[in-house]
């Protein structure tokens, strides 16, 4: 919400609150993988952070099913590839931020997206875990550029109701040589047993390209193997370890 400031001689500067997510919080496990890119959890939230003055779009997360860009191979025919990323889990349903519309090096869009308050005021050792797709399609090394088209992704963490605060080490890069999906997962320890926590993908885009992110999953990993497996995806521990082995 809004505060504004009226007197006789006219309205003053607009306040705006934190975002607040209302409705009881989640129980552990949480899981979500936004299938045919609908959310399966509520309610979610987008707050713009920082906004860059001129640029195309603001910052904001949504969901596509996938995503194609192209290059141009620098052989005798400068052959056209196109590249199409799907899904980490093929369900149809992947999260973007977009990064190449809302900033630049000079002044970075910055836009969260708030998932449902959870509950951990039973939880022990909470982990945070989803997956970052990290490519090469869209721009050059930003190392080569001074940092440059260094799009990211940070999580922070708001705590019954507090400022949002950025996790120390909790900072994962679009921009990577793997060219698939690679694994994240943040320690969430310190917020153990705090009876409403709401965790934000902050996205921070300097005109790069756009972030996907997929399967996001919170457990207490004091939960046994089973609890797990399900809150990942597995509908039996055998199909977990059938999956792991390989």
């Amino acid at each position: 919400y809004q505060v504004v400031g009226v007197t006789s001689g006219g309205f003053g500067r607009t306040a705006q609150s934190n975002v607040v997510n209302v409705g009881p919080a989640l129980s552990l496990p949480f899981a979500e993988s936004v299938s045919g890119c609908v959310f399966a959890t509520s309610p979610w939230r987008q707050q713009v952070v920082q906004s860059r003055e001129g640029a195309s779009q603001q910052p904001a997360w949504d969901t596509v099913e996938n995503a194609q860009t192209s290059y141009i191979m620098e052989d005798e025919d400068e052959t056209e590839v196109v590249l199409t990323i799907t899904s980490q889990d093929t369900d149809g349903g992947m999260l973007r931020f977009n990064a190449n519309f809302c900033g630049n090096f000079t002044t970075p869009g910055i836009g969260r997206l708030i998932l449902p308050s959870l509950d951990f005021a039973e939880a022990v050792s909470p982990v945070l875990g989803f997956y970052l797709f990290r490519e090469t399609y869209y721009t050059m090394d930003p190392a080569d550029y001074n940092g440059r088209n260094d799009d990211l992704v940070k999580v922070e963490v708001s705590a019954d109701g507090a400022d949002f605060v950025a996790i120390d080490d909790a900072v994962f890069h679009r921009y990577g040589t793997n060219d698939a999906w690679v694994k994240c997962e943040v320690p969430l320890k310190e917020f153990a047993g705090k009876s409403r926590v709401a965790i934000s993908l902050t996205g921070v885009g300097l005109g790069g390209g756009p972030i996907f992110v997929d399967n996001l999953t919170v457990v207490d990993t004091t939960e046994s193997v089973s609890t797990i497996c399900s809150a990942c995806g597995f509908n039996t521990l055998s199909n977990f370890n059938r999956l792991f082995r390989k």
